[in-house]
C-alpha cells in the first residue's frame, strides 16, 4: 500500500465501526472516508446520489470528484463516524414520516376523503414532506411512486431495520 491509498467506504454500518475502520486505517498510513448514501437505487441509476461524508476535509477535497460522478451532492459531516451518524438520522426520520403519513392515509380513508385533494393539500401544507411528495402511497397520485410501479422494491424494508436497528444501538451507546 503507498501513502497515497485512500480507503472509500460507502456501506451504512455501525458507526463505532466506522470509527475503528478509521483508527485501523490511521495506524497503517491508510486515509480513509465513511460515505453512506442517500438517494436508493433510482438515485444510483439516475446519478443523483447525496454521499454523506464523515472524515478529514483534506482527505474529502480529494475524493470529492468521485462524489461528482457518482451523485449529485456529497456533504462532509465531520470527522471519521459521522457520515454513519447522520445517515442513521436520516433514516430514523424517514422512517418516522413514512410512519406517520401511512396513518394520515389511513385517517384520511376513514374519513372517505378524497385522496387526490387530500395529496393536493397535504403536499403544499404543514404536513409536506419528502415521504408524502416522493413515495405516496397511492397509485396515480401525486409524483411517480412506488404505487405506480407495482412496488417494486427500492430500498426494502429489511434495510430501513437494519438502520433502525443501528440508530438504535447508536442512542444506547450515547445514553450510556
Amino acid at each position: 500500500i503507498n501513502n497515497d491509498t485512500i480507503m472509500l467506504d460507502c456501506s451504512t454500518i455501525d458507526i463505532n465501526v466506522a470509527q475503528d475502520l478509521h483508527e485501523i486505517c490511521k495506524a497503517k498510513n491508510i486515509e480513509t472516508i465513511d460515505a453512506p448514501v442517500s438517494g436508493g437505487t433510482i438515485g444510483a441509476q439516475n446519478g443523483t446520489l447525496t454521499f454523506i461524508v464523515g472524515g478529514r476535509k483534506d482527505i474529502y477535497e480529494k475524493v470529492k470528484p468521485l462524489f461528482d460522478i457518482m451523485g449529485q451532492k456529497s456533504i462532509l459531516c465531520g470527522e471519521g463516524g459521522s457520515g454513519q451518524a447522520t445517515k442513521l438520522c436520516n433514516n430514523l426520520l424517514l422512517a418516522v414520516t413514512m410512519s406517520g403519513l401511512g396513518e394520515a392515509l389511513k385517517l384520511a380513508n376513514s374519513f372517505n376523503l378524497n385522496l387526490e385533494n387530500f395529496f393536493e393539500v397535504i403536499s403544499t401544507s404543514t404536513g409536506s414532506c419528502w415521504a408524502l411528495n416522493n413515495y405516496f402511497p397511492v397509485k396515480n397520485i401525486g409524483p411517480t411512486s412506488p404505487a405506480d410501479n407495482e412496488f417494486k422494491p427500492g430500498f426494502s424494508s429489511k434495510l430501513m431495520l437494519k438502520d433502525l436497528k443501528l440508530a438504535k444501538k447508536g442512542a444506547e451507546v450515547d445514553s450510556d
